[in-house]
């Protein structure tokens, strides 16, 4: 290999390298390249109402007015859960109001509600609803996006485009069941999660002995 070869490659290879250490160190220490750069993700939280209306001197409702509620009740399910209120409006006896609410209660719970979702609290002026039920319903954006505000061509600045990493969060954001999980973890559910950790645990390290059943616990196979 000629001398003037050698002195090329040389060359080239540092050429290389030095631009690969360039770009490494260039991108590593840029906030914009960061998951917490720019174009962040909004999550943000819009009241959802129903008001409820009975009959005089009713306090359950027809199916026709009940199915409404089972709906929103289910989008509050589908949410995440949280506070669901019960919005109780003056100007009813309390014999009345307790009847709506023991009605509406067992209803909930039929469709899943737990009973430290529901808080009961007076409705504001001017609510012509005997009961309302309200929740904070979450969604998520990012702002700002598309942002096309510096130009694609000719775009020689070694550093990110002003809608670099809009298409990625967007559809993350399109992604999310629920919005709320971006903001708090989801509780557990009805199932006791601790007690079946600690019996599983007994189980592998042999505190406790698996259950067994006999034959005549579960019908003679013939």
């Amino acid at each position: 290999m000629t001398t003037a070869r050698v002195i090329m490659m040389m060359a080239v290879t540092g050429l290389v390298v030095g631009c690969s250490s360039f770009s490494n160190k260039s991108r590593g220490s840029d906030p914009q390249y960061f998951a917490t750069g720019q174009h962040q993700i909004a999550v943000t939280q819009n009241e959802r109402s129903l008001p409820i209306h009975f009959d005089d001197g009713q306090s359950s409702l027809a199916p026709h007015v009940l199915a409404p509620v089972a709906s929103f009740v289910d989008d509050f399910i589908d949410q995440g859960g949280g506070t669901l209120y019960l919005e109780v409006s003056a100007g009813q006896s309390e014999e009345q109001i307790a009847g709506q609410l023991s009605y509406l209660g067992a209803e909930l719970r039929k469709r899943g509600v737990r009973a430290k979702e529901m808080v009961v609290r007076p409705a504001g002026a001017g609510s012509d609803a005997d009961v309302t039920l309200v929740y904070g319903k979450y969604s998520a954006s990012v702002p700002g996006c598309p942002d096309w505000s510096e130009p694609f061509v000719d775009f020689h600045k070694n550093v990110a485009h002003s809608n670099f990493g809009c298409s990625s969060r967007k559809n993350f954001v399109k992604m999310l069941a629920n919005p709320r999980d971006a903001v708090q973890p989801r509780d557990f559910s009805n199932g006791d999660g601790d007690q079946a950790s600690r019996a599983i645990s007994g189980m592998r390290s042999g505190e406790q002995e698996p259950m067994t059943t006999s034959s005549s616990e579960v019908g003679d196979e013939e």
